[in-house]
């Protein structure tokens, strides 16, 4: 229950303080509220996630139009693995950046790493900014713009 970062003020000098250790399981229940591990019966915010979800006999008369409807496989697995696959694949190519892009480096700090980025080349201007830019506004004092004339 007590977590490395609350086990220094919840046992001091060998021995167990009360207070810390009454606001380390405060914390803790409130991160599982939070993550909801933990429900509270009846309530709207922090209730039973599941008592939202649809009876199993609604499902089985609804639940493919709904699948039909969101462009969904009927079997999950197969849809789940290729999700789980394009995640992963992300998350490699986001580890691979730094590596390949020298205007970006991870510097270890303590117990935390920092992310740096060089300052990066100002871009050109898209001539649709430009246009935008010169376009007059119905604010801008005698001027009109086309559209309100």
């Amino acid at each position: 229950m007590v977590s490395d970062g609350w086990r220094p003020y919840v046992v001091a000098d060998g021995k167990l303080d009360r207070r810390a250790y009454t606001l380390c399981v405060l914390d803790r229940l409130r991160l599982a509220l939070r993550r909801r591990d933990v429900y509270v019966e009846g309530a709207d915010r922090w209730g039973d996630p599941r008592r939202l979800l649809v009876e199993p006999a609604t499902w089985k008369a609804i639940g493919p139009h709904v699948l039909r409807t969101l462009d969904l496989p009927t079997d999950a697995s197969p849809y789940l693995d290729r999700l789980g696959a394009e995640l992963d694949a992300a998350y490699f190519e986001a580890a691979q950046a730094p590596a390949d892009d020298l205007s970006m480096w991870i510097e270890a700090d303590g117990a935390r790493d920092r992310v740096h980025v060089a300052q990066l080349d100002r871009l050109s201007e898209p001539a649709s900014t430009a246009a935008l830019r010169a376009a007059p506004t119905p604010s801008s004092p005698g001027r009109t713009c086309r559209s309100c004339s």
